[in-house]
């Protein structure tokens, strides 16, 4: 009896050892740069050993706030003064050239703003006022890629892809960093991206669309969502649509009288 208990009791030292040993210090993120926890050099990417003192880490991802869609506070602010002026909208959204067929979109936007929603859509998931700021900052835009993205999409948002949650920070406002599977699919991704011409028929075009959306659902709330090119506008990002609709309503909202 007392043979197992001395073995028991080796082997619970055995296992709690290896484990200590296993438990590396994490590495540290100052800004965007990864850290040695030991002698505090800078380490390459994704790495586990330091170069400089040769001592091994845990390489750990870090998480930033949201550059893409509204805080609490700030939602709770531009929410009340939709609610106070609801009429002074309406007239501010006409003055601005949005035409009457569109008004029941972004009258929609605002009245359910909220933290983490999409910057486009506002949360709804559906493709709200289609046609408005749609324009195109490079060479190859609306014209022949847009209707194919409206046909993919069947009139869900094209931005979230019909969650309603922001694709920066998947709707909770902390944005990952670090995380090695997603970066590798991003230089995956960019290559066959720039090997596909979406202009050359509807089959390249579809191609390319599937291989950004399939990115954005494998690798929603991480860092290198904020990198991916736009479909159908040209040099422009895939969240500029969401930034430049979250823009105009928020500082439609600000200027009510």
């Amino acid at each position: 009896m007392r043979w197992i208990l001395a073995s028991l009791g080796l082997l619970t030292v055995i296992v709690v050892f290896s484990l200590a040993a296993l438990d590396q210090k994490n590495v540290i993120w100052v800004g965007d740069m990864p850290q040695c926890p030991h002698c505090r050099n800078e380490v390459l990417p994704f790495a586990t050993v330091c170069i400089s003192c040769d001592h091994a880490f845990d390489w750990k991802t870090h998480e930033k706030p949201c550059t893409a869609c509204l805080s609490p506070r700030d939602a709770r602010y531009f929410l009340h003064l939709y609610q106070d002026k609801q009429d002074a909208f309406r007239a501010a959204l006409l003055k601005a050239g949005i035409e009457e067929e569109l008004l029941p979109g972004f009258i929609e936007y605002a009245e359910s703003l909220k933290s983490g929603a999409c910057g486009f859509c506002g949360g709804s998931g559906e493709w709200l006022a289609p046609g408005h700021q749609e324009r195109t900052s490079g060479d190859v835009g609306i014209t022949e890629l847009y209707p194919i993205l409206r046909e993919s999409m069947s009139g869900k948002c094209p931005v979230c892809l019909g969650t309603g949650r922001c694709v920066l920070c998947d709707g909770d406002r902390l944005v990952e960093y670090g995380r090695e599977s997603a970066d590798r699919d991003f230089y995956t991704l960019s290559d066959r991206w720039d090997h596909i011409d979406p202009l050359r028929d509807d089959r390249s075009a579809e191609t390319r669309f599937l291989l950004l959306s399939t990115y954005m659902r494998s690798h929603r709330g991480r860092g290198e969502i904020a990198y991916l090119q736009s479909f159908d506008q040209g040099n422009d990002l895939h969240l500029d649509r969401a930034r430049q609709r979250l823009k105009f309503i928020t500082e439609l909202l600000t200027a009510l009288p």
